[in-house]
């Protein structure tokens, strides 16, 4: 739910924003650091997230230490 543009060198990303729910899949186009971002991301807002697995390559115990933590994660 953040308006952001794609730069050669990263994200530009206006200030003021507040971040909304997401009206539709977020796409992590099979990036871990996508699917982790936007599920820090929708601990705020809700959402449903692709690439629900990508988190091992890193960070295997991501989801189990949010859940720690009282954030409420459901795989569908």
């Amino acid at each position: 739910g953040l308006k952001a543009t794609m730069r050669e060198d990263g994200l530009e990303i206006s200030g003021g924003q507040k971040p909304s729910p997401p009206p539709q899949l977020v796409s992590t186009y099979d990036d871990h650091r996508m699917q982790m971002t936007a599920v820090i991301l929708a601990t705020k807002t809700g959402g449903i997230i692709d690439g629900s697995k990508l988190h091992l390559v890193s960070d295997p115990e991501f989801l189990v230490n949010l859940a720690s933590h009282g954030i409420k994660i459901r795989e569908i």
